[in-house]
């Protein structure tokens, strides 16, 4: 959570990291921190469905993160 916080350069909320992260929100964050635009939409509100669906967004941008290093 330390490096998460330290890239994202912000201060994370507390609590369970599961907690924190399960609505995929900062991970969608921290995709685009690392990649820009890895991640376009970002469901900050919504019913669980939708949230699930920024959880699939980031594993997309970091799919796309590891095609780029290999590059």
């Amino acid at each position: 959570m330390n490096w998460i916080s330290a890239v994202l350069g912000e201060k994370l909320p507390a609590g369970a990291i599961e907690d924190v992260l399960k609505d995929g929100v900062i991970l969608c964050n921290l995709a685009n921190k690392l990649t820009p635009g890895s991640v376009k939409k970002i469901q900050a509100k919504g019913t669980n469905f939708q949230l699930m669906e920024n959880i699939q967004r980031s594993d997309q941008g970091q799919t796309y993160l590891d095609r780029k290093s290999v590059v």
